[in-house]
């Protein structure tokens, strides 16, 4: 797909391939910061604003989904949990297969308190990764490494292609 991409705009004028090579990958680039960061902000509302509490697995069982090759298979944990005010919720997540939960076997959950609709946010604790929050950093961090390059590069004195002329000194005179 990249191959196809890499021929798809290519004009013979070598400054206009180098233009389009260097928009595909800030792009990519900018691609990758948005899409991390956005799971970054799902991942840090949980790290600071979500309460954790016990919770009681309901079902564990083999589940098939969709992923990017193909089909793959892992375990779909239900369980219930309660919330600060007392009232039962219950909540549902796909983990791999190689894990191990039973039925009424004790779990914490992360769930977002004063939620009131019937079905709120929830996940098991300890299933977060923060894989997307350190993409968004070192995605982050090569943006501003390469504006601050490029702005040192545009305060640099442009260098002259002329060659220099020799001063004549004056001679002294006898």
């Amino acid at each position: 797909m990249i191959a196809w991409l890499g021929g798809l705009f290519r004009s013979g004028d070598e400054e206009a391939d180098e233009g389009w090579r260097r928009m595909r990958f800030w792009g990519v680039i900018l691609a990758i910061f948005g899409v991390s960061a956005y799971y970054s902000v799902i991942e840090l509302q949980y790290m600071i604003s979500s309460t954790k509490g016990p919770g009681v697995v309901l079902d564990a069982y083999e589940d098939t989904v969709r992923a990017r090759r193909g089909r793959r298979t892992v375990l779909r944990v239900d369980y219930s949990y309660s919330d600060e005010q007392q009232r039962t919720r219950r909540g549902s997540q796909t983990v791999s297969i190689d894990s191990h939960y039973a039925p009424g076997q004790e779990i914490e959950v992360q769930y977002f308190p004063g939620s009131e609709s019937d079905n709120p946010t929830s996940r098991m604790a300890g299933t977060g990764s923060t894989l997307s929050i350190w993409m968004a950093a070192g995605a982050l961090a090569f943006i501003l490494y390469s504006l601050m390059r490029l702005a040192m590069d545009a305060n640099e004195p442009v260098k002259s292609n002329r060659p220099k002329k020799r001063r004549r000194r004056p001679t002294p005179a006898s």
